[in-house]
């Protein structure tokens, strides 16, 4: 069975669905520090460049490489999950988006994708986050700030 980045995309998306909220409400526990993380509003397959809805987080694929092993065709993906937050507490802004990627990366790590999309285990990569951003008068919430986890995902060709 072929598995193309599109369909990883797809079942990330889903797994993130499913586990990213529970991961998140657990690292709030652990913190213990009053801040209650907000749950995702919307999840995309493609990067936006104005989403509508925050928190959103964005799985976005950054390209593929061919690795071949013994006669088989190994493809390696790597996807970037962005999260970006709205707000108006520049200081908890950051909270939540570190917040989200470490559950991103509780989530992803190690983790297989199901039967649908066989992949070799997730691995974990780099994090990086933006700067506070004011955005355009009118908005409720005034400032936005975001991070990314990237993740390599192998599949067979």
């Amino acid at each position: 069975m072929m598995t193309h980045i599109t369909q990883v995309k797809r079942a990330l998306k889903e797994l993130l669905r499913n586990d990213l909220p529970l991961k998140l409400q657990l690292g709030d526990l652990e913190a213990s520090d009053g801040v209650s993380t907000p749950r995702p509003a919307v999840f995309y397959t493609s990067d936006k460049q104005n989403p509508e809805d925050y928190p959103c987080v964005e799985i976005i694929s950054e390209g593929s490489r061919r690795s071949p092993a013994n006669g088989v065709q190994i493809m390696v993906h790597r996807v970037l999950v962005a999260v970006t937050v709205a707000g108006d507490d520049e200081e908890r802004l950051g909270v939540h988006v570190e917040r989200y990627i470490w559950a991103v990366r509780q989530v992803a790590n190690d983790t297989l994708l199901g039967s649908e999309t066989p992949t070799g285990p997730i691995e974990t990569l780099e994090e990086r986050y933006s700067m506070v951003a004011p955005r355009p008068q009118g908005f409720e919430q005034p400032f936005v700030r975001g991070g990314y986890i990237a993740l390599e995902l192998t599949s067979v060709e």
